[in-house]
């Protein structure tokens, strides 16, 4: 069974509709926190949320998406079960997602007046990519579209390819310890929230037992 087909499933029961609904809030919230995250910790900028409360929000939709899928299993012990799966594996995604930006802000303390320019641009680039992802990963659950997740999932290899190098080229390099930490740290950070949106994508690219997995 494929996503398109689980969200004819979803579209039929009103509970799993008012939990798709929650789970995309729940994406647009991991959202905004991530590009608060980033502003305070690499661009130095003042976050325009707060991040705490946008965090435990998230934490509210993922209890209450959980609520309505126990609900409709108890409606529909023998329907729907893989789909129902599915949405719940989705959501817990999306929730660490919050924990890493969570992981990113820490990053901000090791910022000092030591900027390297070539370190600056890799790092903004691995931002814009996935501020990107974010936007192809709501499209992607929205339609049921799996060329847009493919996407997603081929573009987290770049990535992780390009955060390895960056690493190996800091450690042979003459900065501070601080910058360095700093620097592989914040990559590691923004890494694994574009391999959280990743695996989102996975839900709708592949059947469900391939979930996690490039295909």
């Amino acid at each position: 069974m494929v996503f398109k087909e689980f969200m004819k499933v979803w579209r039929k029961d009103n509970l799993l509709q008012q939990a798709i609904d929650d789970m995309h809030r729940m994406l647009d919230l991991a959202e905004r926190m991530y590009n608060a995250a980033m502003q305070e910790a690499f661009y130095q900028g003042g976050s325009d949320i707060d991040i705490k409360a946008t965090d435990q929000a998230i934490n509210r939709f993922e209890r209450k998406i959980r609520k309505k899928v126990l609900e409709h299993l108890t409606i529909n012990p023998k329907q729907d079960v893989t789909s129902s799966l599915c949405l719940t594996s989705i959501i817990i995604d999306i929730e660490r997602i919050g924990d890493h930006c969570k992981n990113i802000i820490e990053t901000a303390e090791l910022k000092n007046d030591e900027s390297v320019e070539r370190y600056q641009k890799v790092i903004a680039d691995f931002d814009q990519a996935t501020k990107k992802a974010f936007g192809l990963t709501m499209a992607a659950l929205k339609n049921g579209d799996a060329k847009l997740a493919k996407q997603v999932m081929e573009n987290h290899g770049k990535m992780k390819r390009a955060v390895t190098k960056m690493i190996r080229d800091i450690v042979k390099d003459d900065i501070s310890v601080k910058a360095s930490t700093y620097y592989i740290l914040l990559a590691k950070e923004v890494k694994k929230v574009h391999a959280h949106l990743s695996i989102v994508c996975s839900s709708v690219a592949n059947p469900f037992p391939r979930i996690g997995f490039k295909s």
